[in-house]
């Protein structure tokens, strides 16, 4: 009997720390375009080092949104062009947090 309860130990043990830490699990990504109808169309291109989801163009009030499995170093960037702007930035580097420093990107009023 005892030589059974140490083998479901560990067999649980590797599989724990997943669910423990929300590792592995489904996640999901949303860019929406919030900005005014008379503003120059919103481009985006994202991807992460295994997958390239390619550019999209969302109308005001449309979003661009993928699923994904996340890990301990799953990493989601994304680079956004706005007439003469652009920036690139984290979307997702964080499997508890989503964004870890996303108080960076915040506005203070």
């Amino acid at each position: 009997m005892v030589h059974y309860l140490v083998k479901i130990i560990f067999l649980l043990f590797p599989i724990m720390p997943y669910n423990i830490y929300g590792l592995g699990k489904k996640n999901e990504v949303h860019v929406l375009n919030q900005l005014s109808g008379k503003s120059p169309q919103l481009e985006l291109h994202c991807a992460s080092g295994d997958n390239d989801l390619g550019y999209h163009y969302p109308h005001v009030g449309l979003n661009f949104h993928w699923k994904f499995d996340s890990w301990a170093r799953t990493l989601f960037f994304c680079h956004f062009w706005w007439g003469d702007k652009d920036k690139a930035f984290d979307v997702f580097n964080h499997p508890l947090y989503c964004v870890e420093d996303a108080y960076q990107f915040i506005p203070e009023d």
